[in-house]
């Protein structure tokens, strides 16, 4: 992203308008939304503390990851406040990353006490995100982007990352299915299926692929959720 570039998307985006212009536009993405991010580190730290309902493997390494997302809301909301368009968009990708995660929290930790915090999370993060996506002047975000050669590398990347993990899943489900049984990962998550698999296979590796190629074809909308499927 050029200065020059960042400048116009600044001077034509009404969502993005001086300091006050981009408050908002978080404002409109859901000002509640904003303010939970604002407790959402006091919520990580009940998250962190040992709950015997919590048995599913890999729920304490989803929480550790979420308590870098956190505190990483919070700058980015702040910095983004004052007329950071990079803030913003890493905002957008980290909304992203906890979304995910809170879905697999939400539908497939045993059911406990933290079990109407983690969809109050999940809902709030997901209508923040919608409203964070949709507020923007997005084709003033697409023309601060001016280096043809680096949106060609990042649209290639995503669309090949997100090819060798698909063949990654299938390569261990695909052999379960002719063989009648069950995927290793699922006997050792004690669940019906691999949350991690249906979301990535059902929405999260396709929208990452045609990011991808709206991306080369230089969509506006792309430039403004291209930050989301890096998360």
């Amino acid at each position: 992203m050029t200065a020059q570039g960042t400048s116009t998307a600044m001077r034509r985006s009404g969502g993005l308008r001086r300091r006050h212009g981009l408050a908002a536009a978080l404002d409109r993405s859901g000002a509640p939304g904003l303010c939970w991010q604002l407790g959402i580190a006091g919520y990580e730290e009940c998250l962190r503390r040992p709950d015997p309902h919590v048995s599913a493997p890999g729920a304490g390494s989803g929480h550790r990851q979420s308590d870098g997302a956190a505190p990483g809301l919070l700058i980015l909301a702040v910095l983004a406040m004052r007329g950071s368009l990079r803030a913003y968009l890493l905002w957008l990708g980290v909304l992203t990353f906890t979304v995910y995660n809170y879905v697999i929290y939400a539908f497939s930790i045993p059911f406990g006490p933290m079990f109407l915090l983690w969809v109050a999370v999940l809902g709030l993060c997901l209508f923040a995100l919608i409203g964070g996506v949709t507020t923007v002047d997005q084709p003033a975000i697409a023309e601060s982007f001016a280096n043809r050669r680096a949106i060609v590398v990042v649209a290639w990347s995503l669309i090949v990352i997100a090819i060798l993990f698909g063949l990654l899943w299938l390569s261990e489900d695909v052999p379960a299915l002719l063989a009648g049984g069950v995927p290793q990962s699922v006997r050792d998550m004690a669940l019906p299926t691999n949350p991690v698999h249906v979301l990535d296979l059902a929405f999260f590796l396709p929208a990452v692929i045609t990011i991808g190629v709206q991306l080369l074809r230089r969509r506006p909308f792309a430039f403004t959720v291209a930050p989301c499927s890096c998360s």
